[in-house]
């Protein structure tokens, strides 16, 4: 595949491009805060990807001269948590992992980050 823009021919089966769509995502994110420095990740530790996202995650924020910050949460009595380790790291966004758990909860993490003013992007 050349590219999400020009994939060059016929492909079979299905994938999440989910290294892909973090790099997208990210690049996303900085377009529209361009001054943000830190990125903060809201991992979920009990997913199978995890290691994999935060590497994809930082190799991403690296290219992009960007910093993060990974804060785990594996149910929703971790947001608060998460979120104050955020704002004390001084994240200037928030990038969500794609973990069934986390979509599954996007409403209290969108109020959170909204009472953090705490620009996110998620999957």
């Amino acid at each position: 595949m050349k590219s999400l823009n020009s994939p060059g021919g016929n492909l079979t089966g299905v994938t999440l491009f989910s290294s892909t769509l973090i790099a997208k995502r990210m690049d996303l994110l900085i377009q529209l805060v361009p001054t943000a420095r830190v990125i903060g990740l809201l991992m979920n530790p009990d997913n199978l990807n995890f290691e994999t996202d935060i590497k994809d995650a930082q190799i991403a924020a690296g290219e992009l001269v960007k910093q993060t910050v990974v804060v785990n949460a594996r149910n929703q009595r971790d947001f608060s948590g998460a979120f104050a380790v955020m704002k004390e790291q001084r994240a200037d966004v928030a990038m969500i992992a794609s973990d069934p758990m986390l979509l599954s909860e996007r409403a209290a993490i969108a109020s959170l980050a909204s009472q953090h003013s705490l620009p996110m992007v998620y999957f």
